[in-house]
């Protein structure tokens, strides 16, 4: 729950900013829906471009291109930097295992499990391999 919570902040913080910077007006809601999408695995930040780009189609010409661009880049950093990082730091977890078990866990429902999941099997192995380690039987 701390890590879906840290997330949906981090996704909030860099929609907002970015869309800010690009001039797109209310950033921040866009930064809101952007929060309540993260707690949508496989949704996250790059769908709260989509109203964005449709806001930004009466602006500048430059600005529905680069909404669209930057949805693509953080589509791209959420899936290989954010999740990993953020869902590791805090279950304590290798990044590249959180990767593999989100990547295992390809639909919704396996990406929402795939976390905890992983947290539990590493317990329970290292539970294992203490007792051995303990008892000092080799199996």
């Amino acid at each position: 729950m701390l890590a879906q919570a840290t997330y949906a902040g981090i996704s909030a913080a860099v929609m907002a900013a970015g869309l800010w910077i690009m001039r797109i007006p209310d950033p921040w809601l866009y930064g809101v829906l952007s929060a309540v999408l993260a707690l949508l695995p496989g949704l996250g930040p790059a769908f709260a471009a989509v109203p964005a780009i449709v806001v930004a189609l009466d602006l500048a010409s430059w600005q529905p291109v680069g909404v669209f661009l930057f949805g693509v880049v953080v589509y791209i950093l959420d899936g290989a930097l954010f999740v990993p990082r953020i869902y590791g730091s805090v279950m304590r977890l290798p990044m590249f295992v959180v990767l593999v078990a989100t990547l295992l866990g390809a639909d919704l429902m396996g990406a929402m499990i795939a976390s905890p999941v992983a947290v539990a099997l590493r317990i329970i192995l290292r539970d294992q391999f203490r007792r051995r380690l303990d008892s000092g039987s080799p199996t």
